[in-house]
């Protein structure tokens, strides 16, 4: 019904801070009869920010509708904050197919109220020429998603992570808390 490419991963290899924002295209493809509503959180913008972080990953627009049977561009950019690190981020969309190529809260079919959240992983660093050799090298495992059984409310469950250092460089990780902005 829709397609994405790329569909897994954006490197956008090196970009300078406060430089030139290095850009790339996503392309969505609706291939289905109803309009489609595609919405992206962007920490700092249409979500709450964690204080002291600095989102580096941007894209226009945040929100639009597909038309049935078209494709649509989203410009993703990359505008690093400091020299010498490397960005990682996952970019949250949600979309859900509606009748209308607008919102309405008067009538709403079964249809409507399907909304699928999905990710696209976004990279870049910010490593000059000659200091590749420096980047830090790391393997996370479980590599894709992490799943809790379900438990109920007050319950505790726990999952391990495993971060291998696949490097001969120190690597310093930080896990960053980025509250839900989508309200179903």
């Amino acid at each position: 019904m829709i397609q994405i490419f790329p569909d897994k991963e954006i490197n956008f290899g090196y970009g300078y801070p406060s430089k030139t924002l290095v850009s790339k295209e996503l392309y969505m493809t609706n291939n289905s009869p109803k309009y489609i509503y595609i919405s992206f959180l962007i920490p700092g913008i249409n979500c709450p920010l964690e204080e002291g972080y600095k989102h580096s990953f941007k894209v226009t627009p945040i929100a639009t509708f597909i038309k049935p049977y078209t494709k649509f561009t989203f410009n993703i950019q990359f505008d690093p904050d400091d020299i010498c690190k490397i960005y990682k981020h996952e970019l949250v969309y949600r979309y859900r197919f509606t009748n209308y190529g607008y919102i309405t809260n008067k009538i709403f079919n079964e249809i409507d109220f399907i909304s699928v959240s999905k990710t696209i992983s976004v990279s870049g660093h910010s490593f000059p020429k000659g200091y590749e050799l420096f980047i830090p090298l790391m393997e996370v495992f479980p590599s894709k998603n992490i799943h809790f059984k379900p438990c109920r409310i007050h319950e505790t469950v726990y999952q391990t992570v495993v971060l291998l250092n696949s490097g001969d460089t120190p690597i310093h990780y930080d896990f960053i808390h980025i509250p839900s902005c989508f309200n179903t």
